[in-house]
């Protein structure tokens, strides 16, 4: 009778272990300002590296330099691991996309978590670099500016 328990509870925690793996795997991670703000956090990290190494070590600058390569590129990526998480959580999904005569810009109309239906105007420049297409996943990255979080452009 125990036997039979614990083979039940294994198969069981299998299961739910295959299920979260999976929703792990079907939620794509969105990284776009991560790698911009790493770089950036290293160049700056370059200059006050080199100010810290030529305050400190004055014989040999490459050492602050070490330093401040890691420390900003440590910085940037928490910066930019935060911008790109809350663009994440602020999401919306794509539900209709329309091509009005007269007009250069397209109107997209998302709907965010809430239920909430938002218009939007995207030149026809953005929309050709975005590729957005209904059902893809955005978020507003400043006021009426829309980012595309989806793998359409070959990024995640």
């Amino acid at each position: 009778m125990r036997n039979k328990d614990e083979k039940e509870r294994r198969k069981l925690n299998r299961k739910l272990m295959k299920r979260t793996f999976l929703s792990e795997i079907r939620e794509p991670k969105f990284q776009k300002y991560a790698n911009e703000y790493m770089g950036i956090g290293m160049c700056l990290g370059v200059s006050l590296g080199l100010i810290y190494g030529n305050l400190f070590f004055s014989d040999s600058i490459g050492v602050g330099m070490c330093f401040g390569i890691s420390i900003g590129m440590s910085l940037g990526l928490a910066i930019g691991q935060e911008k790109d998480r809350k663009l994440w959580e602020s999401r919306m999904e794509i539900s209709k996309i329309e091509h009005l005569a007269g007009f250069s810009e397209v109107f997209i109309y998302a709907i965010d978590k809430d239920g909430n239906e938002k218009e939007f105007r995207v030149s026809a420049k953005t929309m050709k670099a975005e590729k957005f297409k209904a059902g893809d996943k955005v978020a507003e990255e400043r006021e009426g500016v829309l980012i595309s979080l989806e793998t359409s452009k070959g990024k995640e």
